[in-house]
Parts: structure tokens; sequence; C-alpha cells
């Protein structure tokens, strides 16, 4: 479900209040090079329809947004808090609606989101190509127990803050 009533086209529930400084996140880029092995924290994806525009992906702001108001396109985008298992570390990855189905079809097969090993890879060797999402043929030793999950929404409304600031709409 889509809250379209005020503020940024957030997935299930208004935008909650600003949380902690903006470096208690990482995002993490898939790179085109190599794949990413994952293990995903989050319970579920927090979505979010966007617009890209400046060089990077903007809220929807509804019936106000300017970005609508020239025509600029929309897409849905799924953001999952993730551990990743080279580095070691958990971060946030942003996924298409297609790269979200096939992890959705991951999770259906072993019965649960939280705890699924994926790795992500890009399809082709442009660093704009698309998510693609696969099981891994084995599994790598996961952390015991599984970190917390990041906060994706407090993420999003930090990074979009910091992307207005940086990069404002002419």
């Amino acid at each position: 479900m889509i809250d379209d009533t005020s503020g940024p086209r957030l997935f299930d529930g208004a935008p909650p209040e600003p949380g902690p400084k903006a470096s208690d996140h990482t995002w993490l880029h898939v790179p085109s090079a190599a794949p990413l092995p994952v293990v995903i924290l989050s319970d579920r994806g927090t979505g979010y329809v966007g617009h890209f525009a400046g060089g990077c992906m903007r809220p929807c702001l509804s019936a106000d947004c300017p970005l609508c108001a020239r025509k600029v396109g929309t897409m849905p985008r799924l953001v999952y808090s993730v551990y990743d298992l080279r580095l070691r570390m958990p971060g946030l990855v942003e996924v298409g609606l297609l790269t979200y189905h096939e992890i959705e079809r991951h999770a259906d097969a072993v019965g649960h989101l939280r705890g699924l090993v994926i790795t992500l890879r890009k399809d082709g060797s442009r660093s704009t190509g698309r998510i693609i999402a696969e099981a891994p043929d084995s599994h790598p030793n996961l952390p015991d127990p599984l970190p917390l999950a990041l906060d994706c929404r407090a993420a999003l409304h930090r990074t979009w803050a910091a992307q207005a600031a940086r990069r404002p709409l002419e």
C-alpha cells in the first residue's frame, strides 16, 4: 500500500521522526565487476516511489511534487538492510521492482526473508545495469547472531535531505 497523504510517497506508513546522524548507515553499491554476497537483515523491504533526476533517485512528493509537474517519470524502489559477507559489515541496498520480485521468490522458497543469503550482481558490465538477485551455490559462514536491521526509513529520509542540500533541483 502506498501512503499518498503527505511527504514522500512511502509504502505502508507515514515517515518516521528524524533519526540519529547520517553516518549510522552505509549504502552498498553492487559492483559491475564482481557479485556482492549479502544476508538480508530486514523483515521486509522498505519501498518508495521515486524519480531519477539530478543524477540520483529522488522521492516523489505526491500532489506537490515538482518532478511530477515537469513530467519526470516515476519508478518503485525497494531498500533492504543487509550484511555484506565480504566486508563483514551491515549496509543498505536499493533495488528496482524486478530485483525485488527475485528476492521475494528466493525468500518464499526458503520460508523467510531475514537471514536469506543472496548474491547481487549487475546484468552486464555497465555500472547502470539492472541488479540481479541469485541464490548462491554455497552458504558462507554467517554472523551468529545476525546483526539487527538498520532503519531503512530513517536512512532514506537522511539521504534525501543530504541530496537536497548537495544537489538542489533547478
